[in-house]
Order: structure tokens, then sequence, then C-alpha cells
């Protein structure tokens, strides 16, 4: 984090963003740092961070000047890690987290949230693209690791749950308040969606997350508790999380098995099936099956499955929210039709 800055270099905008100190250690008196900024050269973005034009910021230059107010030891968590990480489902978020050591000093300010912490993460380095004009000063962002990001973004969201959602001395919602149902489970899918997209091969592991999860805050993780359940016992998207739900009222159905190898099925994966049956239920999602190629190659798959004997039956995301009552009872009517399997 420390850089070395000439006063040429600063007073001729070189570089983006720096703070008071580094000012100060380049030969710039508090006098030329107070004409800078009241000509309007310079603008004040955080208390003691500078950025050294007068142009709109750019998300980048947020997260770099939020890592510079609070210090060498400051790591960007939450929705803004995850989205430098590399996931698409991210909660929309106003502000950057900052996880800081439970003994520094900064607080909350602008748009900076700050938690202080004794779990601080060993951070990830993360290196601004080259739109970034932070790229300047050859910047590193720490990041908190993906599921450390990812469990923050999740209680971030459950927290403004339990402030707009009424709850009981327990803490279950009390979903039938006016508009409350239609808030949680918005809230809830939006955490289903990041928790699963954190989770796929290549990203964090179910057992980081469950890690997390176990030795973070209790306050405001309840909808990640759910979320990581569902991860647990094989769904890896929100819709496969909420046809969970869906099979679990079922007073015919027995548990289905989510995305595991099938014997002498091709190295496929359903996404719910009941082997005793040869019954899958496929998540049908204009994202992952109507994209490219993906229509044909569905085709495809279906057609192998129901020449080795299985019954595939498709449920769109929008069906399944719209009619699930329907959807489980069309399931169970095949399920109830189906032979056992030799």
């Amino acid at each position: 984090m420390t850089m070395k800055f000439s006063k040429t270099e600063l007073l001729s905008g070189q570089y983006a963003l720096l703070t008071h100190a580094q000012a100060r250690a380049a030969g710039l008196s508090r006098a030329t740092i107070r004409n800078a900024i009241k000509q309007r050269r310079w603008q004040v973005v955080l208390p003691a961070v500078y950025a050294t034009s007068n142009r709109e910021l750019t998300d980048d230059d947020r997260l770099y000047a939020a890592v510079l107010y609070g210090g060498p030891s400051s790591v960007i968590t939450g929705a803004a890690a995850c989205t430098r990480h590399g996931l698409h489902y991210v909660p929309t978020d106003p502000y950057v987290r900052l996880a800081v050591p439970a003994t520094a000093r900064p607080s909350s300010h602008a748009f900076v949230r700050v938690t202080c912490t004794r779990r601080l993460p060993e951070p990830v380095l993360w290196v601004p693209g080259p739109a970034s004009p932070a790229v300047a000063t050859n910047m590193t962002v720490p990041l908190a690791p993906l599921a450390r990001a990812a469990l923050d973004s999740a209680r971030d969201v459950g927290l403004e749950v339990t402030r707009t959602v009424p709850h009981l001395s327990n803490g279950r919602p009390v979903l039938s308040a006016s508009g409350a149902r239609v808030h949680y489970d918005h809230a809830l899918r939006a955490v289903r969606a990041l928790i699963c997209e954190a989770a796929q091969p290549g990203l964090a592991s179910t057992e980081d997350l469950v890690r997390e999860l176990e030795e973070g805050p209790r306050h405001g993780s309840a909808l990640a508790r759910r979320a990581i359940d569902d991860v647990v016992a094989g769904c890896r998207s929100a819709p496969e999380c909420e046809l969970r739900d869906l099979l679990a009222l079922s007073d015919v159905l027995p548990p289905a098995v989510f995305n595991e190898l099938i014997p002498g099925l091709r190295r496929l994966r359903p996404d719910a099936c009941w082997p005793v049956r040869r019954l899958i239920v496929e998540i049908d999602s204009a994202e992952w099956h109507r994209r490219g190629d993906a229509y044909e190659r569905t085709e495809q798959r279906r057609a192998y499955l129901a020449s080795q004997g299985w019954i595939v039956i498709p449920v769109s995301p929008q069906r399944l929210r719209a009619c699930p009552h329907e959807v489980l009872a069309e399931i169970e009517a095949a399920y109830l039709a189906a032979p056992v399997a030799a």
C-alpha cells in the first residue's frame, strides 16, 4: 500500500487517488492541498483521501479510495468483492463494505461501510482493469476470499430483511404482513442465486461456505443458512432451491437426488431425480437451455434419457413460481405412474 509520489506528479494529476499523508510525504504543504481542493483541481473523496482531478469516480476508484481510507490492513468484502471475484448474481449494494481489524479507528462514512472484526481474512489481491485511472498507481485492491465475501453479502441482505420484515421473538419472519412475503421471497432468491453461483466448481468450496457460515455472525444469517443447506443438498441454482422447497411439501414424493451422477447415464447430473422411478425434473431455464447450441444439446440429452427409459419433466422457473401446486401435482402423478426400476 505504501507508494511514493513526486510533487510534480501529484500537481499534474498523474496519480488518481492518495491520502493526505502521502501528499504531505511528497512535499506538498497543507496550504497547497487546501488550495488544490478550493480551486476544484482536487476533490475530497473520503476523510484525508483525495482525488487529484475533478472527474467522476469509477466504481474501481471507490474501492481503491475505501482501502486508502481504511488503512493497510483493511479488506474489501460483501457485494463489491463478489463482483470483482467474477460473480454475476450479486445483490445490489450501494456501499463499499470494508472489513478492518477490531482495533482500527475508521468508521463508516459516505459510500463506505466499515465492520471491525477479529476475523480479518487473508486477502486476495485484485488488480483494477486498464480502464480504471487507479491503474496509474499500480494499486492492488485486497479482497476478502470469495466464501467470506459471499457470506458477508448474504448477511447484508439478511440484515435488511430483519429491518423491513416483521419477526417473531424466535426470529421467524411474519410473512402474513402486507408486502412481507414478496420482500422476503425476493431477498431469499437473491441470496440463493449468490451462494449457488459462489459454490460452482472452481470458485468457493461448499466446505469453505459452511465454515464461514458457522464462524461468522449469526445475526442476519438466516437466509444464508437456508441457501447453504440447499447447496449441501446438491442444488446449484436459485430455481433448484425453490424446487426443493416445493418437493418438501409433498406427502407422496421421497427426497429427490440433486445434481448427482447417475450410474449408466453418460456422466449426466440431472437437476432433480428419483432413480428408483427413472424420473427427472429439469429446470428449463432460458439462460442455460436456450442460448447458443444449448437448445440442441438439451434436446439430444432428453432424447437419450428417453431411450434409456427415463421420464423428464421440464419446468421453467416462471411456471415454478406462478403455479407451484400445479407443478407439484404433475410431478407426483408422474412419480406414481412410473414403474419401479429393476
